[in-house]
């Protein structure tokens, strides 16, 4: 790269996280081993929301025959903001001499912004780049993404304290024999759950046949739904997975299982109006003899922060919470009225990359003057709970 030794985006938060209506903070660091002439140095903040996907059929018939591609898309912008940190963008030469130059940077990200998210056909993106204008030359740039958080508070939802419960029944026939049903229950005491929690699942079974249940599953999937004017598209993935085998064979039994909750984007999505996410849980009953599966389904609510009473129900009389940011550091918290009250405005946030996977960001406007592919991994909050014999560790992410 001539000069240049290195040109680099850092984030005073290490974590690369910024929740909406906050300001993000970092520095753009040059290192040369010469002295460079150049333009300027160009910072673009840039959140967005594009949805795109293609189909294929056939139009036409015999000799005429051809494959049609109809393309569906979709753009939403959240910002797009360009400043200059150094020099300006006029036909002047600025020098850098050789050494590190480190020049910081603010950007307040806008309060409905929408929280990150990276998909197959779709995604919700955020970034900072950095642009080298060079005179008579190509520009050197460099991209980083940053995961925006539209906190979800589960306790502002009416529906995510609710109980919810949801049955399903099937009967077997073999020859012109009917059997008597099995009839299948699940419960959850409320709806809204946060990644990190392990979802309490009460599955009744009612089993008048003959045959005995073997297999007990339970699958949470993420319904994502892509709207374009034109058309919608829906994908759905299984995000966490749960299979146990049942020896009872009772005519009527009561199973107690958990599913734990990965590190996922919350529900709704909210502030974008392109893509839509929400979250399914199927329990299904799996008869022994030929594979007949017997699926029950009810929606619930994923947040960014808990519910009081899943707190409440956590903090005892010993509260201790690790600090984010200094390893093996314990710090004590205070309770009031059962809940957690802390000292430490950052609390105990912990972050984990998304289960959904890295994606690589090339091909596309933002890095056309790039030569390094750019791979990132959105991070979601993740409520922990550590316990040992008397202690309780909670994560309480910011509202």
């Amino acid at each position: 790269m001539g000069k240049l030794n290195k040109l680099e985006i850092e984030f005073d938060n290490s974590k690369i996280v910024c929740y909406a209506g906050e300001t993000l903070k970092g520095t753009v660091v040059i290192d040369l081993n010469g002295t460079l002439k150049i333009k300027g140095i160009r910072l673009r903040f840039h959140g967005y929301a594009s949805v795109h996907w293609v189909e294929r059929y056939s139009s036409g018939t015999g000799k005429n025959k051809r494959t049609v591609a109809k393309h569906f898309d979709a753009v939403e912008q959240y910002f797009d903001h360009s400043a200059y940190v150094f020099g300006a963008n006029k036909a002047e030469t600025h020098y850098l001499p050789q050494g590190v130059h480190k020049f910081p940077f603010e950007f307040f990200v806008p309060t409905g912004c929408p929280t990150t998210y990276e998909g197959s056909i779709g995604r919700v993106r955020t970034y900072v780049s950095a642009t080298l204008e060079k005179l008579w030359v190509s520009d050197i740039s460099t991209l980083k993404p940053f995961t925006v958080i539209n906190p979800l508070d589960l306790n502002k939802d009416p529906r995510a304290k609710e109980k919810s419960e949801a049955i399903n029944e099937a009967t077997f026939c073999c020859l012109c024999c009917k059997s008597d049903p099995i009839s299948v229950k699940i419960s959850v005491e409320n709806i809204g759950f946060v990644p990190g929690q392990a979802i309490p699942i009460t599955t009744e079974v009612l089993n008048l046949s003959r045959r005995k249940i073997s297999v007990i599953k339970a699958y949470l999937h993420m319904n994502v739904r892509y709207h374009t004017q034109k058309k919608s598209k829906t994908h759905q993935n299984v995000i966490a997975a749960m299979k146990r085998k049942v020896s009872k064979s009772h005519e009527a039994d009561v199973l107690q299982n958990k599913l734990l909750i990965p590190s996922i984007p919350p529900s709704f999505l909210n502030g974008c109006n392109i893509i839509d996410i929400s979250y399914i849980l199927e329990v299904i009953i799996q008869p022994s003899g030929l594979a007949f599966d017997i699926p029950v389904r009810m929606e619930l609510i994923v947040g960014t922060y808990p519910m009081e009473s899943t707190i409440r129900s956590l903090t005892q009389s010993t509260i201790i919470s690790s600090s984010p940011n200094e390893e093996n550091h314990i710090q004590k918290k205070e309770v009031k009225n059962g809940l957690v009250v802390s000292t430490n405005p950052k609390s105990c946030i912990s972050f984990m990359e998304s289960v959904i996977g890295k994606v690589t960001i090339e091909d596309e406007e933002e890095s056309d003057n790039i030569e390094d592919k750019i791979v990132y991994t959105p991070v979601y909050p993740y409520f922990s709970v550590q316990q040992s014999t008397d202690i309780f560790c909670v994560d309480i992410p910011p509202r």
